[in-house]
């Protein structure tokens, strides 16, 4: 009798550790279809220009990523700048002061307004394999300019230079409300794999440091491959 007893105790004592197991071994071990909640955690961080951009590092499945980083340069002094992460490249640049940057992920491009002038600046990031190389001649690129902005004609032609290389750009004038004038200089910058368009728009008669920002603005791009170490442009105080 004791016998039977001690081995119905010990057979009970098995099946409750049957029970156990599975449930310890679920929580102990990583569900492979379910998200990583330390990777797919979204932060962010206040911006410099209003609202709240992605933290440098932030997971983001999208192809166009915008984040907020600072520089802090002698006193303590922080320096905003922005990365640009794209399908294959990633980019950085330092907003000029004064302007307020307003990313757009479903347009895939980043809008620049300097409020005192209400001047704007519209930076398009473009890769070869989603739109096709830029053009080598400037005589294939003047349509399509002109096509953007009815009424407009070119008034000059030139280069600029960013990211260590230099490429066309258009200075256009067009009539605007209030019988005034309204000029846009467009830049186009061809990188290894796709080019930055770039355009600057501001009533002709509040033209200011708009095209000395303008040009400040593209000698501080830096581009590196997606996965490796981006550059922030030096900054000295002034």
């Amino acid at each position: 009798m004791n016998m039977r007893l001690q081995c119905l105790l010990s057979l009970t004592l098995l099946l409750d550790l049957f029970n156990v197991l599975p449930e310890a071994f679920a929580a102990e071990s990583p569900n492979q279809n379910a998200p990583d909640r330390a990777t797919s955690r979204r932060t962010s961080v206040p911006s410099p220009f209003g609202g709240n951009l992605p933290a440098t590092g932030a997971t983001n499945r999208s192809s166009f990523h915008v984040s907020s980083v600072a520089q802090t340069i002698h006193g303590g002094i922080q320096i905003p700048a922005l990365v640009v992460m794209l399908e294959s490249s990633q980019f950085s640049f330092l907003p000029p002061r004064g302007w307020n940057v307003q990313p757009s992920a479903s347009e895939k491009l980043i809008r620049l307004v300097r409020p005192e002038s209400a001047a704007l600046i519209i930076l398009h990031i473009i890769e070869d394999k989603t739109s096709g190389a830029l053009p080598s001649k400037v005589e294939a690129l003047r349509p399509s300019v002109l096509s953007r902005y009815p009424g407009a004609r070119i008034v000059e032609e030139f280069s600029a230079s960013g990211m260590g290389q230099s490429g066309p750009a258009f200075d256009l004038e067009r009539p605007h409300t209030n019988h005034g004038r309204e000029r846009t200089r467009v830049v186009f910058i061809p990188f290894p794999g796709g080019y930055l368009d770039c355009a600057l728009t501001v009533s002709a008669d509040k033209v200011g440091h708009e095209y000395h920002d303008l040009n400040q603005l593209l000698l501080s791009f830096r581009r590196a491959p997606l996965r490796s170490r981006i550059e922030l442009q030096s900054v000295t105080p002034e």
